[in-house]
């Protein structure tokens, strides 16, 4: 599987179609944000409701987003115009995405606590404790890495169960566990990089916060680091959908041109 063209691809087609990606994430920002700062403006209690709300919006946001995208270059279904619909396939994303964060953070900690204890005895506290946990987490990524188009199955509606996936990943899990990481974490560590930066460059008024979700009367820098890391999130699940969908036809049909090198110059307005 040619892992760095996958990964290149993904970005390139992300950067390709960028305004296409302001018009579906856009108006989730703003419903998100809006209800954050109705609880400010409330204040007490309402500040952490409202944040948490906001929180709750943006998970549906980029499940949305994700399954617009992936629909798009695995079906060739239409864009959506405005502001990605939740459907039901992008309910049934979100579910197969919680079930599979069960299914390998429960059984890893599990993991974690027995390997503590019998690493702890062997090697003492501390390094049997340190020990443990990378072995578990480890096993973790490995759990995560074969279970991977547990939930893209659900948004391009093919529905693989468990063993399916397990199939396809099997012998191949190591090179998509890298590109899915070079999909993933590049953006967030430069938007990350960059929020730290802005934070420090701009200076807080007397009385303000650092961040809206503070509460208080949110700071110009507070308000762009928080935006700078929600349009970075947004982009993540456009690249990371872009990268699956790429892996999935690549597994299924090797040689094919992955679905964004395919989709190309051929953009539905």
């Amino acid at each position: 599987m040619p892992v760095i063209a996958l990964v290149r691809t993904a970005y390139a087609y992300v950067l390709h179609e960028q305004g296409r990606l302001v018009r579906l994430a856009l108006p989730w920002i703003a419903i998100a944000y809006a209800v954050g700062l109705l609880g400010n403006l409330l204040g007490g209690a309402s500040i952490r409701v409202g944040w948490t709300a906001a929180g709750i919006i943006n998970w549906f946001g980029y499940s949305a987003v994700a399954v617009a995208w992936l629909r798009h270059l695995v079906l060739g279904e239409p864009w959506p115009r405005w502001m990605a619909p939740v459907t039901p396939f992008v309910l049934r994303f979100m579910f197969a995405t919680v079930l599979l964060v069960l299914l390998v953070a429960v059984p890893t900690a599990l993991v974690a606590a027995l390997l503590s204890l019998v690493l702890g005895a062997l090697l003492g506290p501390q390094a049997g404790g340190s020990a443990a946990l990378v072995l578990a987490l480890g096993l973790g990524l490995w759990a995560y890495v074969h279970l991977i188009f547990l939930p893209f199955s659900r948004a391009v509606g093919e529905r693989l169960d468990l063993a399916a996936c397990y199939r396809l990943v099997k012998g191949r899990a190591l090179p998509l566990l890298f590109g899915f990481l070079l999909a993933v974490l590049p953006l967030m560590l430069v938007a990350a990089l960059g929020a730290s930066m802005l934070a420090a460059l701009l200076p807080l008024a007397e009385g303000e916060a650092r961040l809206p979700s503070e509460g208080g009367p949110p700071s110009p820098g507070g308000v762009l680091v928080d935006l700078l890391m929600l349009a970075a999130s947004y982009a993540d699940a456009a690249i990371t959908a872009s990268f699956l969908a790429g892996a999935y036809v690549q597994l299924i049909r090797p040689g094919d041109p992955p679905p964004p090198a395919r989709h190309f110059g051929q953009s539905s307005p």
